[in-house]
């Protein structure tokens, strides 16, 4: 029995429902939803009066803001018209008991992730991803059953270290994965999420290696497959 699934392949919602709605947003999600997606993986960062927000860039103007998140008070965020823009805790209402949540701080903010995480009781639906691994250390420090996974784009993984480290998935992507890496990972007590599918084709040669969960821009991607009959 997987964390996001108890049987078959999770399927995750990279960004929500992205390559229907604009990434990250409120309609993305609620997409991802409606087509049963087991986890949602969103961008966080913070901005500066403390707001975490979903939003992978620190650059802003492709909202019409001329400044970097951290640079920037969520209020003038919505006076600027980037009403497109949800807070964490709205991604986290939206998903409380119909999916898991996979948070990615690409501010490496994740100490005050896990502060929002346990006020809003949602740190056993909850997984931190990150490229760095003290990033994930210092999160699991301060929450012991945390969820975190190692985001790596080795095709070699120090399997064993990550495991020792703490770390409960490894995101690969799946161009770089192979069955014996899958096998060397489930053998170590950990699962696999393969990142970014977006073609049945694809998902279905995935499949066959064993992995645990697959990200993708197309949550429907499953229904997709097993319309085929050939997952």
């Amino acid at each position: 029995m997987g964390f996001f699934r108890e049987e078959g392949i999770a399927v995750l919602a990279y960004r929500g429902a992205s390559a229907y709605e604009p990434g990250n947003s409120m309609r993305a999600i609620a997409r991802a939803l409606e087509l049963e997606a087991d986890g949602i993986i969103i961008d966080t960062r913070f901005t500066k009066d403390g707001v975490a927000i979903a939003y992978a860039d620190e650059d802003l103007e492709v909202l019409g803001v001329r400044k970097p998140v951290s640079g920037v008070a969520f209020n003038e965020l919505k006076q600027a018209g980037a009403v497109s823009v949800a807070t964490v805790r709205e991604v986290i209402n939206a998903v409380r008991d119909k999916a898991k949540l996979v948070l990615i701080p690409r501010d490496g903010k994740g100490r005050r992730l896990i502060d929002i995480l346990k006020s809003e009781d949602f740190t056993d639906n909850a997984v931190i991803a990150h490229y760095d691994i003290a990033v994930l250390s210092e999160c699991k420090a301060l929450v012991g059953n945390l969820k975190v996974a190692a985001i790596i784009n080795n095709p070699f993984p120090h399997v064993s270290m990550l495991r020792r480290r703490g770390v409960d998935f490894i995101v690969m992507p799946y161009s770089l994965l192979r069955g014996r890496v899958v096998k060397e990972v489930h053998g170590n007590g950990m699962e696999v999420i393969a990142w970014v599918i977006n073609d049945v084709a694809t998902y279905i040669k995935v499949a066959a290696l064993g992995v645990d969960a697959v990200a993708t821009e197309k949550p429907d991607i499953r229904r997709e497959a097993e319309k085929l009959k050939l997952v």
